[in-house]
Formats: structure tokens, C-alpha cells, sequence
């Protein structure tokens, strides 16, 4: 499929059919007996760490996390506990579950033995997941691309995505807000906080710089501003800052704050947040970042309601996978419709718990390279989609799989409990 096919089916509904094809199995666990399926998965490491529990107070997150963080580089890693979810698991039991573990074998080469690959797994997956302002990191719809387009300018029209906006345009978006009774007449003193809570994100405790009005990115470090985290800017191949500022898509739907006193602290994996794409993307359509219009309601929309949407779409990935035509995908109410319904995105606090993912626990956790979706590269740049998906998928997962819910801040009757 073309790539601009790919951008009427949707990241997700390619991720869905890529993952379907790595990761399907029959529910005893064998593989997939179609030719060209790939080698059978062999089964994760067991090492010397011992057995640990799957369910238990933990507030989520993967027991590799919490085993590593006192154990050196050499450790060896424990049995994932679930990869014990196996055929006649549930016997005898009062907390069953009703779907098996199953590995997929693109994954197999990846898998970390000692609690030194573990590590070096979770930072690359934490560059790809959170990476705000570090060279590399990836951004909507464009892997890990370093430059973008500006559609306004044609020196930059053979650069990698066309998913960005200028620093210049950023700074510019609070000329579009429009429908107050009294709009700003010039930028406000507090710019980064509005836009923050414009977009229903926050502002990182960690540096992401972007330049002000003047300032040169890589004479000041960066710039003075301050991004939220659904926005990054972008670094050249020599770690300089450009200017250029791409989208942490899956920032704003799992990424937010959490009230610790009188001050917010950054909450990361959630689902309480209350992302804005509608918003986000029609002032960066009005500023002059074209593509974004694509997707602000003119014509399509992945969110009509501030922190809800249609974000799976999963509508448009079954016409997809059954040969859908032209006429099918350009169907009013294919592409108004938002059939699925209005959800939160789930938390990713539980992914280390769990056998399958999603609200209808529709794929094998395992799966990962769904999870690469909202960076799937479209139209820009040269890098192999797939590729890069391969190589990076499933060290996000390692990461995503790490996070905690915030702890319970107040006093807990643990015999109520």
C-alpha cells in the first residue's frame, strides 16, 4: 500500500494489521501454520532471578523494573510472570484470566537476559515515549525524522515531516485564538502556560526549550520558551537545536498532571487527561502548519471532545484489512461517524499485568508494534516504516510496561483494604 494510502487507513489500522500478522496464534499458544508465518516464538528468558508475583499493590508496572532497581547490570532478569498465563492456568484458582500469554517472535531477538539490556531497552524506549527536547526522539507521524516541512517555504520542501511547525508559527498561534470576548491583542506574558492549558497538557519539571521571538536555537541552547509535553523540538543529525517542533502525539491522550500540594506535578501513561488535538491542530492549520488542517475537523478529526475521541478508529482498519474501495473509505459515515464512540484512552499503569491490551483487550500485549501508531511515518523522509517500527517497538514497550500510578496521597486502612 502506498504511503498516502496509508494515511486514509490510518497508523493504527496498518499497526493493527502489522501486529496481527507478527503475534497471531491459536489460543493454545502454537504459531500460526500459514507459510512465510515466521520461526516459531521460542519462550522468554528464564533465568536465575527466580519466580515473582503477577497481581499485587504495586500501583502497576513491571516486576524487571522494580527487580533492577537495586541489582546491578549483570543481574539476571526474573521469569516475565506472565508468560505463566498459559492453558489450565486458571485450575483451582479464585482470580482467573480468561485470555493466554502469547509471544510474538519479532520481539524474541530483542529480549533483555540481565538487568543491563533491561536498561539499555528502556532508555531507547524512553527517547521514543517521552524524549521531550533529546535529539532522536520521535514525533506524529514521522519516526524519529530531524527536520520538517514548511509549506511556506521551499528551501524546506525535500526535508522529513510534514507533521511539524516553526518556532516562528509556534509563537504565533495566539493570533488564531479567536471567539473570546476580548482575544488577546499581543503575546501574553504567560504564553506557555496557556498554550499548556489550552492543549489540555502541562509543562514538563524538565527542560524543552523552544526559541521566542529573536532568539537563534542554537545560539540560545534551545531558546528561552517552554514546551508541554505533546510538543518537542527537534535536533539535527549534529544535536543542534533547528527551530522545528514536532507533536508527542501519544502525550496527549496518556500524559497530564496531578495536584501534589499547591503545585502540578507531570503525570506519565495515564488516561485522566484532557488533550485538545482539535484545538492543538486548528491553530497550527491557521498559523501556516497546512497538514495539520487535514486532521482539525477539515475533514477528518481524531478527538471531538476535549480528553475523549474516536481514538481507535478501528472502523476504518476492518475496511482496511477486507480490501476496502475508494467510495468505502470516503463514506460520510465512515469518516464522521467515529463509530467506536467516545473513550478515555487507556492507562498504561496495568500493561505489565496484563495478557492482552486495549479496552477490548483486542491484541496480545506483546503486540507492540501497534503501539507505534501515532509515529508511523507518512508521505516524508526515506526511513523504512516497518524497519523502524521493528527496531523501536518493542523498547517503548519495555518502558510503557515500567510506569507507576501516583502514589495514594493519603492514608490508606489497609485491613478495609
Amino acid at each position: 500500500m502506498h504511503r498516502l494510502a496509508y494515511l486514509f487507513a490510518t497508523p493504527l489500522a496498518v499497526g493493527l494489521a502489522l501486529s496481527l500478522g507478527a503475534c497471531q496464534q491459536s489460543f493454545d499458544g502454537s504459531p500460526p501454520s500459514s507459510a512465510g508465518a515466521g520461526p516459531e516464538p521460542t519462550a522468554p528468558p528464564q533465568s536465575g532471578g527466580g519466580n515473582f508475583p503477577l497481581l499485587g499493590s504495586s500501583r502497576g508496572g513491571h516486576i524487571w523494573a522494580e527487580f533492577c532497581a537495586t541489582r546491578p547490570d549483570n543481574a539476571s532478569l526474573p521469569l516475565d510472570p506472565r508468560t505463566l498465563i498459559t492453558e489450565g492456568a486458571n485450575a483451582g484458582r479464585h482470580v482467573v484470566f480468561n485470555a493466554p500469554w502469547q509471544s510474538c517472535f519479532l520481539n524474541d531477538p530483542l529480549r533483555p537476559n540481565t538487568c543491563g539490556e533491561y536498561r539499555a531497552l528502556y532508555q531507547r524506549g524512553a527517547l521514543v515515549g517521552r524524549g521531550q527536547g533529546e535529539a532522536g526522539t520521535a514525533h506524529m507521524f514521522s519516526a524519529d525524522a530531524r527536520s520538517g516541512i514548511n509549506f511556506l517555504d521551499p528551501s524546506t520542501w525535500g526535508n522529513d515531516s510534514f507533521w511539524t511547525l516553526t518556532a516562528e508559527q509556534y509563537n504565533n498561534v495566539w493570533q488564531a485564538w479567536s471567539g473570546y470576548n476580548m482575544p488577546p491583542r499581543s503575546r501574553p506574558e504567560n504564553f506557555d502556560a496557556l498554550v499548556a492549558e489550552r492543549y489540555g497538557s502541562t509543562l514538563p519539571a524538565e527542560r524543552n526549550p523552544y526559541p521566542l521571538p529573536g532568539e537563534d536555537p542554537k545560539a540560545s541552547n534551545g531558546g528561552s520558551g517552554q514546551l508541554p509535553l505533546v510538543l518537542t523540538q527537534l535536533r539535527d543529525e549534529q544535536g543542534d537545536w533547528t527551530g522545528t517542533i514536532g507533536v508527542k502525539l501519544c502525550s496527549f491522550c496518556h500524559d497530564g498532571s496531578m495536584a501534589q500540594g499547591s503545585s502540578a506535578q507531570p503525570v506519565y501513561g495515564g488516561m485522566g487527561t484532557i488533550g485538545d488535538f482539535h484545538v492543538a491542530f486548528r491553530d497550527f492549520a491557521a498559523v501556516g502548519a497546512l497538514p495539520f488542517g487535514v486532521l482539525s475537523g477539515l475533514p477528518l478529526t481524531v478527538a471531538s471532545n476535549r480528553g475523549t475521541g474516536a481514538i481507535d478508529q478501528f472502523q476504518v482498519g476492518f475496511i482496511a484489512f477486507n480490501g476496502g474501495t475508494f467510495e468505502e473509505f470516503t463514506n460520510p459515515r465512515t469518516v464522521f461517524s467515529q463509530a467506536i464512540g467516545n473513550i478515555k484512552s487507556p492507562p498504561w499503569w496495568n500493561m505489565g499485568s496484563r495478557p492482552q491490551k486495549f479496552h477490548g483487550a483486542v491484541l496480545h500485549m506483546d503486540s507492540s508494534r501497534i503501539d507505534m501508531a501515532a509515529y508511523y511515518p507518512l508521505i516524508g523522509g526515506d526511513v523504512d516504516p516497518v524497519e523502524w517500527i521493528d527496531q523501536v517497538s518493542y523498547p517503548f514497550q519495555i518502558w510503557a510496561e515500567s510506569l507507576k500510578a501516583p502514589a495514594y496521597p493519603g492514608r490508606i486502612d489497609q485491613s478495609l483494604a
